[in-house]
């Protein structure tokens, strides 16, 4: 199973790796600003390019599969057409589900700081499920707990890799524009915060590879037919019935985070 998680992050690492003959998404941000003037879709789209969400913008994208039924869906990482103003910005796409992910460092290193000041923002927007807020005055209210511990995940798989005796203001926002309500949005913010990060000019020795993995009917008293499989990228139903669920991610050669949890409460076996 290790193998199979380490594969998807090499996977994303040789998509947005400026090293890696796709070029990926560094590539398309050096094409935006290497002298040529106007948006990518005002030239020659080079081999790989995909058709993005946004008219104008550069998107690489790769072909996954999803949950127990392997369907088929598209994961993108567009550049160049939204927030232009800030050191990166990636909109990130699972199927239709859209994340857009910025990352903004200050220029000057905060004198008073000894650690690494590094926020980060995940807000799933209620006009992403198509609904209007329930509030008395239709606005977003204060993060929800899901949001938190969301923002908690990418903080822990982007901050171990920003170089050490950085001080600079950081923030990395990642924001739920569209959602399928099939896949958790927060797996595509820490792959979309890591392209954001990779086509920035802020030090960080990226980029991440995020996936969810689902082991479904572990014990037979679910009685499912499935018993004891390993599905990459399970859908929300799945998720609620199987038996254990893990968030793993981290570079091709390096384990970052690994989040895990028990649908029974008796745990699963080692």
């Amino acid at each position: 199973m290790a193998l199979m998680l380490r594969g998807s992050a090499s996977r994303l690492r040789r998509l947005l790796d400026p090293s890696a003959a796709a070029g990926g998404a560094h590539r398309a941000v050096l094409q935006l600003t290497g002298g040529a003037r106007g948006y990518a879709s005002e030239r020659e789209m080079p081999s790989g390019g995909i058709k993005p969400t946004f008219a104008g913008a550069y998107c690489e994208g790769l072909q996954v599969e999803l949950g127990q039924a392997k369907a088929e869906v598209s994961i993108g990482f567009e550049t160049g057409r939204l927030a232009r103003l800030t050191d990166g910005a990636v909109v990130a796409s699972m199927g239709d589900s859209r994340v857009i992910c910025t990352a903004v460092m200050a220029r000057e290193p905060d004198p008073s700081a000894n650690f690494l000041p590094l926020v980060v923002e995940y807000r799933e927007r209620t006009y992403a499920k198509g609904e209007i807020p329930r509030t008395y005055t239709k606005r977003e209210g204060a993060p929800k707990d899901r949001e938190v511990l969301a923002m908690r995940v990418v903080d822990r798989a982007l901050r171990p890799l920003f170089p050490k005796g950085l001080h600079h203001e950081t923030s990395i926002q990642a924001i739920v524009m569209a959602s399928d309500r099939s896949q958790d949005p927060a797996v595509l913010a820490v792959n979309g915060a890591s392209a954001a990060l990779a086509i920035s000019s802020i030090p960080w020795h990226g980029p991440v590879g995020a996936v969810r993995v689902a082991v479904m009917g572990m014990s037979t008293e679910h009685g499912h037919e499935h018993d004891g499989e390993v599905v990459l990228h399970p859908t929300d139903d799945e998720v609620e019935r199987c038996d254990f669920t893990l968030f793993y991610a981290g570079t091709e050669h390096r384990t970052l985070m690994i989040e895990a949890q028990s649908m029974k409460q008796a745990g699963v076996p080692e």
